[in-house]
């Protein structure tokens, strides 16, 4: 740990390193805050855990490289890290299928030499069964490879300029793919009111049972919600939600934004769409606010 004291005139009185080396640190008013920070640091012998008896001190974590690669890493969910493993994976196999080297003489080689790899595969690849993949298959792959080329060679081979013929045979493929009619994403069929209906006058969502309560309560929670697949369900909490009121009078209720694939919070840019799941008096399926 590294302390800072928050304001100027605040003083350190004394110190000591404990035999687990943690270091106890008394804010008080004699010593020189500057000169006693210096002797703890000399005597802590670069202790990791620092407890302060008084307020008035600020605490910084020192992190090894270890743990900042880490907390880069873990920037992205374990989706996105199942897509770059993917990518690479599929980029292994046909550099060996070309017999053209293997991934490592890849990221050892010139940006000009990636360049013209990857013009290549982008244009010849095909799945184990010889179809082609569809348009967002492909740009899925691409951007594994340049999540795993940014940690590997600091290169972003979608955006770097030494990457722009590839890119522009990228995009004539997806040109392709969309005359052939892989273009298009399938979204599933919406559910019908009928259906609907029929779930919540069976026993599948009855709130006089736990698992019709629960089964209820995740539905509800990503039809209102419009939350991506069953991302965070295991982490949602009773804090999580909030109600609210609307120009109108009317009550409704939204979640706390999560991390998604989508939304990873690492875009500035990026705004959350909120989903309201509003208070429905009347209505015999919708459970009143409370």
């Amino acid at each position: 740990m590294v302390l800072y004291p928050q304001s100027r005139g605040q003083r350190i009185l004394d110190y000591e390193v404990t035999p687990n080396h943690s270091t106890w640190i008394k804010v008080m008013s004699f010593l020189d805050a500057r000169t006693t920070l210096n002797a703890w640091r000399a005597a802590s012998h670069g202790s990791q855990r620092t407890t302060c008896l008084q307020h008035g001190l600020q605490i910084l974590d020192n992190q090894d490289e270890e743990s900042l690669e880490k907390l880069v890493t873990d920037r992205d969910n374990a989706n996105t890290q199942q897509d770059v493993k993917t990518a690479v994976n599929i980029l292994k196999d046909y550099v060996r299928e070309k017999s053209l080297g293997t991934i490592d003489d890849m990221e050892c080689g010139t940006s000009e030499n990636i360049n013209g790899l990857l013009r290549r595969f982008y244009a010849e690849l095909k799945k184990v069964d010889g179809s082609h993949y569809t348009k967002k298959s492909m740009i899925t792959i691409r951007y594994g490879l340049q999540k795993h080329f940014m940690k590997k060679r600091d290169e972003d081979i979608i955006n770097g300029e030494q990457f722009k013929k590839a890119n522009e045979m990228f995009k004539s493929v997806l040109v392709r793919l969309k005359k052939a009619g892989l273009g298009d994403t399938k979204h599933k069929i919406p559910i019908d009111s009928k259906d609907m209906e029929k779930m919540y006058q069976s026993d599948i969502f009855s709130t006089n049972t736990a698992e019709g309560l629960q089964k209820r309560t995740l539905f509800e929670y990503l039809y209102y919600f419009c939350n991506r697949g069953r991302e965070n369900l295991r982490d949602i909490k009773k804090s999580d939600f909030q109600i609210s009121i609307d120009a109108e009078g009317r009550r409704y209720v939204t979640v706390n934004s999560r991390q998604t694939k989508n939304h990873r919070g690492d875009d500035l840019r990026d705004k959350d769409k909120e989903g309201r799941m509003y208070d429905q008096p009347g209505n015999p399926n919708a459970q009143g606010l409370q």
